[in-house]
């Protein structure tokens, strides 16, 4: 990360952070603790690169994004509850997806060069109820999971089937969405609610960095509801979605009325334990699998299957490395030209940590049938993500 801009966020923190108490005489009482900021600053820089290992279709290419973010707790200025958040992403080069044709995304970080807020949004939160507007990454609210994080491949985020869906995606960055969610939770129970309805175009897919949001007419709206419950080791959640603008229709013949969606996630802690204040390094070993199907004419991903296994802290020698091994799957819809045939992505992945502020993570992607193209050949994709956190 350039050092300039490593200096700019460490002056914005500093004057942002409440000053601590001058220091007192020795023989005088201890200083009282440093106070919470009332806004805290993060950057991030991750940089993916990648190329194909004998196959006859060979890319290369790199893919990028650097975002600073700023979060207000509204705690602190007397008005508890109140959260807001501001953050804007630089992305260039697009990785290799173009070149190879596959439709999941082996980076889930490319994206056209362009800079984006990728969230605006104020949410307030009461016992029992919350609401959350403006700027929002659909991803980090819904269809969400914190087991495939670790891998580069975009399906194990935001399921393939509902991430292709729409005019201009689901609101998932980097094309976050203009929207509401409403939240109702029973913490005791782990049971939480959630129901949000966003502009059916976000972004405009002609030219990526104009700032546009559309809602209503032909660009509808996208509905988004989610219920998950969660235990110690273990969270279940079943969600649907729906797109109300007229689509193309996969045949080519023509526009649908919208298109929606179910999908259900789980995910499992399967050996070892959570790591705790007591063992901070402890051995344990997640998975996750996931399911979604998409509904109507305009389906071009007609259903999709992914899960995987991740293991943190998998020897002494590697406390704070995560391993992972996922599988994903995403049927295409049948047209004219082709017939109905699948992509199966195979993802291996280790990330190093180096230290508190840098990850290094080795990662190797086997895809068949890129596209859901029989006639492509499978691609052997080995990748490198670096990421720089502030």
């Amino acid at each position: 990360m350039p050092h300039g801009f490593n200096r700019v966020c460490c002056i914005i923190a500093g004057l942002i952070v409440p000053a601590t108490a001058a220091a007192q005489d020795s023989a005088g009482p201890p200083d009282p603790a440093p106070l919470a900021p009332t806004i805290t600053v993060d950057a991030a820089l991750i940089v993916d690169a990648l190329t194909t290992l004998g196959t006859r279709e060979r890319a290369s290419g790199i893919a990028a994004r650097g975002s600073v973010g700023a979060t207000l707790d509204g705690a602190r200025l007397g008005l508890p509850g109140l959260v807001a958040n501001a953050t804007v992403a630089a992305f260039w080069g697009p990785g290799i997806s173009d070149p190879l044709g596959d439709v999941q995304g082996v980076s889930s970080i490319a994206a056209p060069r362009m800079v984006r807020p990728v969230n605006a949004w104020v949410q307030w939160s009461g016992p029992h109820i919350a609401v959350k507007a403006g700027i929002i990454d659909t991803n980090a609210d819904f269809d969400e999971q914190n087991t495939g994080a670790l891998f580069l491949n975009a399906s194990a985020g935001m399921g393939a089937e509902l991430a292709a869906a729409g005019l201009n995606g689901s609101g998932q960055a980097p094309f976050s969405a203009l929207g509401v969610i409403g939240f109702v939770s029973d913490n005791h129970a782990g049971v939480k609610l959630r129901v949000g309805v966003f502009a059916g175009q976000n972004g405009d897919p002609d030219n990526p960095q104009r700032l546009v949001w559309r809602l209503g007419g032909n660009a509808g709206a996208i509905v988004l509801t989610e219920i998950d419950r969660q235990k110690p080791g273990w969270r279940i959640a079943l969600g649907g979605w729906s797109h109300t603008a007229p689509l193309p229709r996969v045949d080519g013949t023509g526009t649908t009325p919208g298109t929606s969606g179910l999908f259900v996630t789980s995910e499992k802690l399967l050996a070892g334990r959570l790591a705790s204040n007591d063992a901070p390094g402890a051995f344990h070993l997640d998975g996750w699998v996931r399911y979604g199907r998409a509904f109507g004419p305009a389906a071009a991903i007609s259903s999709y299957l992914g899960g995987g296994l991740v293991a943190y802290d998998p020897a002494p020698m590697l406390t704070g490395d995560t391993l992972g091994l996922s599988l994903s799957r995403a049927a295409m819809a049948p047209s004219p030209d082709t017939p109905s045939c699948a992509e199966s992505v195979i993802e291996a992945s280790w990330q190093h940590r180096a230290n508190a502020h840098v990850l290094i993570q080795p990662d190797l992607q086997w895809i068949t049938h890129p596209g859901a193209d029989t006639t492509r050949p499978d691609a052997l994709i080995i990748g490198l993500r670096l990421t720089i956190l502030h």
